[in-house]
């Protein structure tokens, strides 16, 4: 399943952090500022950017906070995002030290980096900035509405003057430590002015195959990736534009946070027994005109009882219990639904935080959420005009290796390749046996 998000809004700007802008997993999937635990949100359907190889394409990044601090980017291919965990940024910037002299020439043709104030009068530093470009050079037909802020009218964009970009750096080279990298791209930041932006032409580097990319955005402990199709020819519609389909994505070891302002269970649910598909319920979600799951932001999917490895209760019902008080959703059927099945409940999602998803994901087999599955609902599907036939979903990287190594929790390897499909509830039980289920050693 893919990533959307569930609600389109437009938050103000806030002044703990910065983001990526322009469309990407946190914010035109989830609709969220911010995302605190590397590498990025979990990837799912929507696709940010569709390119030919070497069409450039404009990524857009609040640049409020943090003066004297760097943004950075890391393009790569879509089958080695499992790699992206490493990207510290000392490692980037080895990546960059180490470039010969000819990488460091990267993109120095292109426009530079540009500043995006807010709207007018600007608050743009003079010393910073020449004489503002058009703004269709940059975004074919217009601004596109998936971007967060300043949609509508005209929005200025300024070269930066030589002196600004004077520290940033952009490097294409294969380094053999991190060979899986394409590129990186470091941005200085000059000044604390809320609501402000940076831009910058970002690209997939011709000659690279057609398929599915990464950027990766790093920042002060902040991170978000877009998703790029790459084409066999020219994009007419490089940020693509929303469709009527609905659709819900998963997020494993996930439970929405019931603690937000306007958060509620839904009155229905369907017991998942073992074997059982979770489709029906994520189906009934998605229909607009189901009474039952009518204003449906999602689904909760959560075990009937807890295994022995959980060692507390939970979250709801005053910190006793993984579970809703069941006379909110299922009524007088809870009780006979068997030990050993699955529930999957609808949710509206509570108030968006400032920073984060409207949701807890943990990787620690002794949290109740560990053995929980979100779905999010999308509030429209998205595409584009020309298809991709090798832009096809890389082989999911997986584990049946949880927790802390000292714990050494691990599912059954038949569990492990079960859980990869749509059409069956995962399942999450630690205790098994613990080896590598592909045969090598780990």
């Amino acid at each position: 399943m893919g990533v959307s998000h569930v609600l389109l809004l437009c938050l103000g700007v806030v002044s703990a952090h910065n983001w990526l802008t322009s469309p990407a997993r946190g914010n035109a999937n989830s609709n969220y500022n911010g995302w605190t635990s590397p590498p990025c949100p979990q990837k799912g359907e929507r696709v940010h950017v569709q390119v030919a190889a070497g069409q450039r394409f404009p990524i857009e990044w609040a640049s409020g906070h943090g003066y004297g601090s760097y943004t950075y980017f890391v393009v790569l291919a879509a089958q080695d995002e499992q790699n992206m965990i490493s990207h510290t940024l000392d490692l980037l910037d080895e990546y960059l030290a180490e470039a010969p002299d000819s990488a460091l020439k990267y993109m120095t043709d292109t426009w530079g980096m540009h500043s995006v104030p807010p709207p007018s009068p600007s608050t743009v530093a003079a010393s910073l900035v020449s004489t503002p470009t058009v703004t269709t050079s940059f975004w074919p037909g217009g601004r596109p509405s998936s971007f967060r802020q300043y949609t509508g009218g005209t929005v200025e964009v300024y070269n930066k003057t030589i002196s600004a970009v004077a520290g940033d750096k952009r490097a294409k080279y294969t380094n053999p430590k991190v060979p899986w990298i394409i590129s990186v791209h470091k941005f200085a930041l000059h000044e604390d002015t809320p609501a402000e932006m940076d831009m910058a032409l970002m690209e997939i580097p011709a000659g690279y195959p057609g398929g599915q990319y990464v950027v990766q955005y790093l920042w002060n402990g902040y991170y978000d990736c877009v998703d790029v199709n790459v084409l066999d020819k020219s994009s007419t519609d490089i940020f693509g534009s929303p469709t009527t389909d609905v659709s819900l994505d998963r997020i494993d070891h996930c439970m929405f946070n019931m603690t937000l302002p306007n958060f509620q269970v839904q009155p229905g649910c369907i017991e998942l027994k073992p074997g059982d598909s979770p489709i029906g319920c994520i189906q009934a979600c998605a229909n607009h005109d189901s009474p039952v799951y009518e204003r449906c932001h999602g689904v909760q999917i959560s075990p009937v009882n807890l295994p022995p490895a959980a060692k507390f209760p939970g979250m709801y019902q005053a910190g006793t219990s993984h579970l809703p008080t069941w006379g909110q959703a299922c009524g007088a059927t809870f009780p006979n639904f068997g030990p050993n099945s699955s529930i999957c409940y609808p949710i509206r999602v509570g108030d968006t935080p400032i920073v984060g998803p409207p949701y807890k994901i943990v990787m620690d087999p002794e949290d109740p959420v560990f053995y929980s599955t979100c779905y999010r609902k999308a509030a429209s599907g998205w595409a584009f005009k020309d298809s991709c036939p090798k832009c096809k979903p890389p082989v999911p990287q997986t584990t049946n290796k949880f927790g802390y190594t000292e714990q050494n929790s691990c599912i059954t390897c038949r569990d492990m390749y079960s859980n990869l499909s749509p059409l069956v509830t995962p399942i999450w039980n630690t205790g098994a046996e613990c080896f590598a289920c592909d045969g090598t050693l780990g």
